[in-house]
């Protein structure tokens, strides 16, 4: 989380700090460090800095992806390690035609211009630039020193890029939005994936999450967007909304509408979120533990990145049985046989209704669910409990006509127009 200090900082760095290369702008490249150091105060130690000068005299060699850049074609970028993001890119490059994956990682090669070496000193150690820390300036120069480094190596490339599209899993990160700048300068259209909850840090819920980076820092020329509600964001936020194109998600295209049955059974599934919020996940696993006491069978499933050594006693102190954090939605409703699933500062949430099941939400700190469905939000036991049998008065054919109006603002249920999009 960002408290209003750190996200002041933040924006103040950035405000603040001036770089123009060949074109390039490379303020936003900056902007990941600037977030990061914001949110967790680079390492004073002469290692991360030194490590980082060593920088100032390589780049990356792209040789190994030159050849492709000469074909017409849609060209995908990502490296994320998450399992479920890789397949969510998959289901995404299975239905788009003549397609190609960029290599996640490149080879380091001496690269030394003394050039970008000035202008860079010059412009992290600007007067202008609201840094007051030397040790967090000296870190930024070499940065800045590197991805200079690495834009005039793609540059040597720039007349013989002749791909169709661009499309980065999250363009407003690091080499994404670098290669979004390149592919631009290219005049080649460029596109961003929406991978989850989308929302302006005027949207969030305070203290703010650093996914707010996501938009704020947006350098694609479109994001391919999952439903309406994200054109709404755009058009709030005060971007430009006909920059975000709902093409649905693949994942669920074959949906053509939901079909909810009402709980009847006890047995349910529990979502946590990211270790952000663990001491907000430690309070729903108390509550969880007090369902179990009242007849209910839940089963916890943490988050794919959570560091399980962090619920690791509590778990056991309570006697709670976990679900295989590796599965996907669908194939936990599979295995497990749930009635109905809980749901913790997760777009998992939606899935879940997808997949044709009740999910309710936990409503402290919620920041990364925008919108749900009245009375599946609880902050206790007996709130979940008295929802649970609230749902279970309403009737059936009312209740999925709400539920599939609700979800196709988020997701355009049926909807997968990427390759019609993307091969324009």
């Amino acid at each position: 989380m960002m408290d209003k200090s750190a996200y002041d900082y933040y924006k103040k760095l950035k405000c603040t700090f001036e770089s123009k290369h060949n074109g390039y702008d490379m303020k936003p490249l900056m902007a990941n460090f600037f977030l990061f150091n914001s949110y967790s105060p680079i390492s004073k130690s002469s290692y991360t800095i030194v490590r980082q000068l060593l920088k100032i005299c390589v780049t990356y060699d792209f040789q190994s992806m030159v050849e492709d850049l000469r074909k017409d074609q849609v060209v995908f970028f990502y490296q994320t390690t998450r399992n479920d993001y890789f397949d969510f890119i998959k289901d995404i490059i299975s239905t788009v035609d003549n397609t190609h994956i960029l290599p996640t990682r490149f080879k380091h090669k001496f690269r030394y211009s003394l050039k970008n070496i000035i202008s860079s000193f010059k412009e992290a150690f600007s007067k202008k630039f609201c840094c007051p820390d030397i040790k967090s300036r000296v870190y930024y120069f070499a940065c800045l020193t590197f991805y200079k480094n690495v834009l005039d190596e793609l540059d040597k490339h720039k007349d013989q890029v002749s791909i169709k599209s661009f499309v980065g899993f999250n363009c407003s990160l690091l080499l994404e939005s670098l290669f979004c700048q390149f592919f631009q300068a290219c005049k080649i259209p460029t596109y961003g994936l929406q991978h989850g909850v989308l929302l302006s840090e005027n949207l969030y819920s305070k203290p703010l999450p650093m996914d707010f980076v996501n938009l704020e820092n947006f350098q694609a020329d479109y994001l391919l967007g999952w439903g309406d509600f994200t054109k709404r964001v755009f058009d709030e936020a005060g971007y430009n909304n006909k920059k975000c194109i709902v093409a649905g998600n693949p994942k669920y295209a074959h949906i053509k509408q939901i079909h909810i049955k009402i709980p009847e059974g006890t047995r349910f599934i529990v979502c946590l979120a990211r270790d952000l919020y663990t001491e907000e996940n430690k309070l729903l696993i108390n509550i969880v533990a007090e369902m179990r006491d009242t007849g209910y069978s839940p089963i916890l499933k943490l988050h794919p990145n959570s560091d399980i050594s962090r619920y690791r006693s509590l778990i056991d102190e309570l006697d709670l049985e976990c679900a295989d954090v590796n599965l996907n939605v669908a194939d936990t409703i599979i295995r497990y046989q749930p009635d109905f699933t809980v749901v913790y500062n997760s777009t998992i949430y939606y899935e879940y209704y997808l997949n044709n099941l009740v999910a309710f939400r936990f409503s402290l700190n919620e920041k990364d669910i925008p919108f749900g469905m009245p009375r599946d939000s609880f902050s206790d036991c007996q709130d979940l409990i008295d929802n649970l049998n609230a749902i279970k008065e309403r009737n059936i054919e009312e209740y999925n006509e709400e539920i599939n109006l609700f979800v196709n603002q988020f997701v355009r249920i049926g909807a997968n127009d990427y390759n019609k999009i993307l091969n324009n």
